[in-house]
C-alpha cells in the first residue's frame, strides 16, 4: 500500500525530470503553447462576461451600494481560480490529446530503448488523429455520468460533508486515467480492459493523479503539468502495466 503511494510520487517526479530532455523537447512545445493560449483565453472570456454581469448589477443598485462591486470581484477571483483551473485541465487535455499521444509514444521509445527518437512527422500524427479523438470521446462517456453523480453528493445531507474529499479523489482518479490512457491506447488496449488493470493498482493511480491535480492549481507550473504527467504516466505504464 505505502509502496504504491511512493511509486505514484516517483513517476510524477520522473515526468518533470524528463520534461526538458532534448529528445522530448520538440513534442512538449506544442502542448505547452496550447496550455498557455487556452488559459489566457479563458481568463479574458471570464473577465469580460463577469464584467458585463457586474455592470448589469450596477444598473439596479443605488450609487451608495456600488461598493458591492469590490465584494463581487473578490468572490469572482476566488471562485474563478478554482473553476477555471479545473475547466482548464479538462479542456487542455481534450485539445492536447493528439499531441499527448505522440509525446507518450516518443517517451516510451526513449526510455525503453534508450535510443534517438525519430520524428515520424505530421503523417504519423494525422494517421493517429481519428483513433485518438475516438478514445477521448470514450473517456468523456465514462467521465460525465460519474461527474454528475459526484455533483449530486454536494446536495445530499450528511454526505455533503465528505463530498469535497470524495470530489478530490474522483478528480485524481480521472487525471490518472487521462494521462496513463495514452500509452495504453497507443498499444491498442481496450478502455474497459485498462480500467480493470488500473483498479488493481488504485492507490498507485490515486497517488499519481493527486499530485497532477495539486500541481495544476499552482500558477505557471500548471502549464507544464500536462506534458510532465504524460511522460510520467508513460514510464509508469511501461514499468507497472506493460
Amino acid at each position: 500500500m505505502l509502496n504504491d503511494l511512493a511509486l505514484g510520487v516517483k513517476y510524477f517526479i520522473k515526468g518533470f525530470t524528463l520534461l526538458s530532455h532534448r529528445q522530448l523537447r520538440p513534442y512538449v512545445i506544442i502542448p505547452l503553447i496550447i496550455n498557455v493560449l487556452l488559459f489566457i483565453s479563458m481568463i479574458f472570456c471570464a473577465k469580460h462576461y463577469f464584467g458585463s454581469f457586474v455592470d448589469w448589477i450596477d444598473g439596479y443598485l443605488p450609487t451608495w451600494l456600488h461598493f458591492i462591486n469590490w465584494l463581487l470581484w473578490g468572490i469572482f477571483i476566488s471562485v474563478f481560480y478554482l473553476v477555471i483551473v479545473y475547466s482548464f485541465v479538462i479542456f487542455a487535455n481534450i485539445i492536447g490529446s493528439p499531441f499527448n499521444s505522440f509525446l507518450a509514444e516518443k517517451t516510451e521509445l526513449l526510455v525503453k530503448f534508450n535510443c534517438k527518437v525519430e520524428d515520424g512527422g505530421w503523417r504519423d500524427f494525422i494517421k493517429d488523429l481519428p483513433r485518438t479523438l475516438r478514445r477521448e470521446v470514450r473517456k468523456l462517456l465514462y467521465y460525465i455520468p460519474l461527474l454528475l453523480i459526484f455533483l449530486i453528493l454536494f446536495i445530499i445531507p450528511v454526505i455533503h460533508i465528505f463530498a469535497g474529499f470524495l470530489w478530490f479523489l474522483f478528480s485524481a482518479w480521472m487525471l490518472a486515467i487521462q494521462y496513463i490512457d495514452y500509452p495504453f491506447d497507443n498499444h491498442k488496449v481496450a478502455f474497459a480492459q485498462m480500467k480493470v488493470m488500473l483498479s488493481q493498482r488504485r492507490l498507485l493511480c490515486l497517488s499519481f493523479g493527486s499530485l497532477s491535480l495539486l500541481a495544476s492549481l499552482i500558477p505557471i507550473l500548471n502549464f507544464v503539468v500536462m506534458p510532465a504527467s504524460v511522460i510520467g504516466a508513460t514510464i509508469m505504464w511501461q514499468t507497472e502495466f506493460s
